[in-house]
């Protein structure tokens, strides 16, 4: 779970250094679609591939001499996440629940493979280049100010959705920290931790009421 929480964390920042002209979408979007259930199976796609191409894209219409971000790697690493997740459902019914564990294995080495080369390509941008898509990335100008209501609620909202049951209360803890974080300083993490929190809390309402209907009616058949 704490290596899961590092690579959303890389995501944002990857998205965060892409200038709005070039990005598909924002960090917090990059970040918070991924957690929306079957939508996700697309998101991946445009989350992780689609930012290798629009930060290589960034930089050949810079004309910047830099490294280029691994493309095929980023699509590797979704197929087999695609695929492994969608085929370990079909084969849990089916009785053989390793299967998609199998198929995804490869990502064990490709995934640190590529944080460690996005990481490499990242440091390897002039600085100049840096700070200045920094200042002016997929995020409108704000005032700056603290974020550690907008990273908590991140964290509390990836919990939500994965932990039974107590995610509920995570979620709601989640959305208090998120909009507390949007009063003080509007920033993409914020609004990555309200969509995941929100995920959460709604997938695990409704799956407890639907528990709480089926024991009341058993008990009064």
């Amino acid at each position: 779970m704490c290596a899961f929480v590092v690579f959303v964390v890389l995501v944002y920042k990857m998205w965060g250094i892409v200038p709005l002209e070039f990005a598909r979408t924002t960090p917090g979007k990059a970040v918070g679609f991924m957690f929306i259930p079957f939508f996700n199976f697309y998101w991946l796609f445009p989350a992780i591939w689609g930012w290798t191409k629009d930060f290589n894209s960034f930089l050949r219409q810079r004309q910047i001499d830099s490294r280029y971000a691994p493309e095929g790697l980023g699509l590797a690493i979704v197929v087999f996440w695609v695929v492994g997740t969608f085929i370990g459902f079909i084969s849990g019914f089916a009785g053989v629940p390793l299967l998609g564990l199998v198929i995804g294995l490869p990502n064990a080495v490709l995934i640190p493979l590529f944080i460690y080369q996005v990481c490499t390509v990242l440091n390897d941008l002039p600085i100049e280049i840096r700070e200045a898509t920094l200042s002016s990335a997929s995020q409108p100008p704000q005032i700056s100010g603290p974020r550690g209501y907008g990273i908590a609620s991140l964290v509390l909202g990836i919990l939500s959705i994965v932990i039974p049951y107590l995610g509920l209360i995570l979620g709601i803890v989640g959305i208090v920290l998120a909009c507390k974080q949007r009063k003080i300083y509007k920033e993409g993490l914020s609004q990555a931790g309200l969509i995941t929190s929100i995920i959460g809390t709604s997938v695990w309402a409704f799956l407890i009421t639907l528990m709480l209907i089926f024991v009341i009616t058993s008990a009064v058949l």
